[in-house]
Order: structure tokens, then sequence, then C-alpha cells
């Protein structure tokens, strides 16, 4: 992987990746991932994109029960711990790694990150590990997520099952298979 991304950074070719599940497996990969190639990591960012203007928003990592499961609204409130700072304060310092949090937690959603990405402005479309409603095992907050950017597309994988479907009538949302590459038009953007 590393000499896949040099050779982007060699060609100045724009890459983004966000945060799946396995990414913090071990912290000479989360080292790679989020401080050598820091630049590209979208999660929690927008980035405009090419030549065309599209902004992309990234929200990458899974839902866990112990921090937040927001599957439907009323789900959405029942928060744990809101911010990665709120789970450190209450994790015993042998359980910490380089005195940060515990390696599954760097790749957990929390509230925090997602209200943070909301105020960041528009998008045109949302990239996310875990899936929005349209999927059996999706969730509400990402439905809110991207209402709140104004997206018109959302692209997630994490399920490892190719399909299309509408969310609210209006924003398209494309699942990615294991390892599916995929290339798609960017939605237009208004004058």
């Amino acid at each position: 992987l590393r000499d896949v991304f040099n050779e982007f950074e060699r060609k100045q070719r724009d890459f983004y990746f966000i945060k799946g599940n396995h990414d913090a497996a071990s912290l000479s990969l989360h080292k790679f991932l989020y401080e050598e190639f820091a630049d590209h990591n979208l999660n929690g960012r927008i980035v405009t994109v090419g030549n065309s203007g599209v902004r992309v928003a990234g929200l990458g990592g899974v839902f866990r029960g112990r921090i937040w499961f927001p599957q439907s609204a009323s789900s959405a409130s029942t928060i744990n711990f809101r911010s990665p700072a709120d789970l450190l304060k209450s994790t015993p310092r042998h359980e910490r790694v380089e005195n940060g949090l515990p390696l599954k937690h760097r790749e957990t959603i929390f509230p925090s990150q997602v209200e943070h990405l909301s105020l960041q402005g528009s998008a045109d479309v949302l990239v996310t590990h875990e899936a929005p409603s349209t999927n059996f095992n999706g969730f509400f907050a990402l439905d809110k997520l991207a209402n709140d950017l104004g997206v018109s597309l959302i692209v997630h994988g994490h399920h490892h099952t190719s399909n299309e479907a509408i969310l609210n009538h209006k924003i398209a949302v494309k699942s990615l298979a294991l390892a599916e590459a995929w290339s798609s038009k960017c939605p237009e953007k208004e004058e």
C-alpha cells in the first residue's frame, strides 16, 4: 500500500481514504495511515476534488454500542461518550496505547466527530464506512449527516455487498462490495 500511495504522490494524483474497521489492527498500520499519509485522510473533513469543484465529505470508522449506536432516531440521543477525549478520561492507563485511546477506539465514530463534520458546510458526496438506513444494518445518524451536508450521493463499504438505493427520495446511495472498484460521474454542480 505504501508503494501505491507513493506512486500516486509521485504522479501528483489526488487520493483520499477513510477509516475502516481494521485500520487500527496494529500501531504500525495506524501510524502508516494517520501519520505518514495524514494529508490524504478524508475522515472528518470536506475536500474539493478534481477540476469539477465536487465537494466530498468523509466519515470513516464504525459505530460501537459502548460509545454511541444511532441506528434509529431514538437511539441517536443515547450517547455514552461524546468525544474521544471523554472516553480517554475514563480509560485506565494500562489500556491506553502511547497514552492515547486503545487502538480499537481509534476507528470508532463519536458524536463530536459527526457534529464537527456537519458544521463544515455543504458537500456533494458523503463517503462513509458504515451504511445509512437504506441498509438493514445502517444508521440514522448517517441519514441526518447526509441531509445536513446537502449531499446527493452517499458511497459506503463495510457490508461487502454491491447495491444501489435512494434515501429520502433524493439521495443516491451506492454500497461497495469487498474490493469493488466503482466509478461514477460526480453529481453536477449547480452554477
